[in-house]
């Protein structure tokens, strides 16, 4: 009881060089496009990033309001940090084991720092200042790699975005 279908001849058994080659390509290609995918570029990186900030910016604000202390955030020369207020009464850089510890950027990307406070009149460094209150004052972060830039700013109802393009202060 054989089949005309199930019969084999000789020679018949494998595949040929031609549906191998086939394979290969359609492999190739394939592998090529989840490649090009994977693959990051400036502005992924910076809107990565500027997501990040958003959240840990958003951490230090209702970090101050449930524990009843002043936070900050400052710039460094390759990153970021965020402050808090100490026993001595002084701003202190929260440790590098601390959620909110500090932060280097990836690559050859810079951070801008506008519309913040100082912490006294002798002092260089921008501040974001977190209030215990829960009040924030507006400010912009501009975060920029290569061409590609991202923004996070508090708005003026006290929330933080981060988008694309900057919100326009329309006070």
């Amino acid at each position: 009881m054989s089949r005309a279908g199930a019969v084999r001849r000789p020679g018949s058994a494998g595949f040929t060089l031609i549906e191998l080659a086939v394979v290969m390509l359609l492999l190739v290609i394939i592998l090529g496009m989840v490649g090009v995918n994977l693959t990051r570029g400036p502005s992924d990186i910076v809107r990565d990033e500027g997501q990040r900030l958003a959240l840990l910016l958003q951490t230090a604000q209702q970090e101050a309001i449930l524990e009843g202390r002043f936070y900050a955030f400052a710039p460094t020369s390759n990153g970021y940090e965020f402050l808090r207020l100490d026993d001595a009464g002084r701003l202190a850089p929260l440790a590098a084991g601390d959620p909110l510890g500090p932060r280097t950027l990836p690559g050859s990307m810079t951070l801008e720092l506008a519309d913040t406070v100082r912490a006294t009149e002798d002092d260089e460094v921008p501040l974001v200042i977190f209030d215990p209150s829960g009040a924030l004052s507006r400010f912009t972060v501009v975060l920029e790699a290569q061409e590609a830039i991202w923004y996070v700013q508090a708005t003026g109802d006290g929330k933080i975005r981060s988008a694309a393009t900057p919100e326009r202060d329309e006070t």
